[in-house]
C-alpha cells in the first residue's frame, strides 16, 4: 500500500469516527433533554454525553492533522 493510500484510509476512518461520535452525542443530548434515562441517572447520561464530546474533539484534531499531512 502506498503512503497516499494509507493517508486516504486514515482520513476516511477518522472522518467516519467523527460522524459516528456526532450521532452518539446528538442521541445522548436528546436523552438529557427528554429526561430519557433508561435505567441510569440523568447525571450518568450527562457524563456519557460529555465524554463523547471530548472524544469528538480528539478525533476532530486527528482528522485535521491527517488533512494537513498532504
Amino acid at each position: 500500500m502506498t503512503i497516499e493510500e494509507i493517508k486516504y484510509r486514515a482520513q476516511a476512518k477518522a472522518f467516519a469516527k467523527v460522524i459516528s461520535l456526532s450521532c452518539d452525542y446528538d442521541r445522548a443530548d436528546r436523552d438529557v433533554t427528554n429526561n430519557n434515562t433508561g435505567g441510569v441517572t440523568i447525571d450518568e447520561i450527562k457524563a456519557i454525553r460529555d465524554g463523547i464530546a471530548k472524544d469528538k474533539e480528539v478525533w476532530d484534531y486527528i482528522y485535521k492533522l491527517i488533512e494537513l499531512d498532504k
